[in-house]
């Protein structure tokens, strides 16, 4: 008799508690939804959404920025530099040449000038078949272009935190590539690494004074056509390594069992943002190009993710000059473009 009554009191306690719980649940929801949207309002387009955008680099006190792009439908081959003023400024074309294509803008520490990677046709070839690249410098002063290397296959330059001298990376055909300093004035060409069988990419000069960069992993490996067979070779993966250029001393920094890419240090020097296919989204029909934006704390090296819709294979991570912010790569809705993140 007791249980029935137990029943009876749970039953009608439970008709006047409905409508309270029915209402908490939609509060709950709702929170949740907003949480959600505040989640995903966390990561933002950089720039307006008409242009396709390649990489980007700020001006030393943060009020511009330079970019690699192009209005969207415009054919590839029509890259060039833009200037921007953030957040309602119109992009202006700093560099607008109908046979060059530049990409890798960089602002110089000092403010002065914009250091680029301009592609053209070798030997005239169609389609873009053979193109070499050198890295330039464009004055922001006077509007002057000056080419500061002549190999054909220079490319990702990064200032020295003083702004004197470029670190950028020489190729030697698809599969080897070292680093080189030279002056911004041209001068004093010196090779960095050394080594037939280097890969490297993305150097990133941080203000400890350390050249971080990516060292990508070679596979080689034998395809059979037709009853004969051929000797390959394809990237497998990269991990992260950095270089004292005073001593040469050279130090891995992040190295595991992922593909981790383009180093970027923090402004104060205690963080290292970079690509890795730790924590990358799974495709799910959306190409995101199965890459991650994570930080590491250099200190206890602790890793956390702040995007898991980060290209692996664009260019490198870009700190706001306050160090709030990360700007980076993203190929999604099948058209390139920069994505920003605070960070705190």
């Amino acid at each position: 008799m007791m249980d029935g009554g137990m029943g009876m009191f749970d039953l009608k306690q439970r008709k006047k508690l409905l409508p309270a719980l029915t209402l908490l649940a939609l509060l709950v929801l709702f929170a949740v939804a907003v949480l959600g949207e505040e989640e995903e309002c966390k990561e933002n387009p950089l720039l307006p959404q008409e242009y396709d955008v390649w990489s980007c680099g700020w001006s030393p006190d943060g009020s511009r920025l330079v970019f690699s792009g192009k209005m969207k439908g415009e054919d590839s081959t029509r890259m060039r530099t833009w200037l921007w003023t953030p957040p309602d400024g119109t992009p202006v074309i700093l560099t607008n040449t109908e046979s060059l294509m530049d990409f890798s803008p960089s602002w110089s520490p000092t403010g002065d000038c914009i250091l680029m990677v301009r592609r053209v046709l070798a030997n005239g070839e169609p389609n873009g078949v053979g193109l070499s690249s050198s890295i330039w410098l464009k004055s922001l002063v006077g509007g002057a272009g000056f080419q500061l290397t002549n190999g054909h296959e220079d490319r990702d330059p990064a200032w020295s935190p003083d702004g004197k001298t470029v670190v950028f990376v020489r190729g030697n055909g698809p599969y080897v590539a070292n680093l080189f300093l030279i002056d911004r004035d041209g001068k004093n060409l010196r090779q960095l690494t050394k080594g037939a069988d280097n890969l490297l990419a993305f150097p990133c000069w941080g203000s400890d004074g350390w050249i971080y960069y990516t060292r990508l992993q070679i596979r080689h490996r034998d395809i059979t056509v037709n009853a004969k067979t051929f000797s390959t070779m394809e990237i497998e993966k990269g991990w992260i390594e950095r270089i004292n250029p005073a001593t040469g001393q050279v130090e891995v920094v992040v190295k595991d069992e992922y593909d981790n890419r383009a180093p970027a240090l923090s402004p104060d020097g205690c963080y290292l943002a970079f690509v890795s296919t730790r924590g990358a989204l799974q495709p799910t029909g959306r190409v995101y190009d199965r890459g991650a934006l994570l930080v590491m704390d250099l200190k206890d090296r602790s890793v956390r993710v702040l995007s898991d819709k980060a290209g692996l294979n664009g260019a490198p991570p870009t700190w706001s000059p306050k160090g709030d912010s990360i700007s980076y790569f993203s190929f999604r809705n099948i058209r390139p473009g920069l994505w920003v993140v605070p960070f705190n």
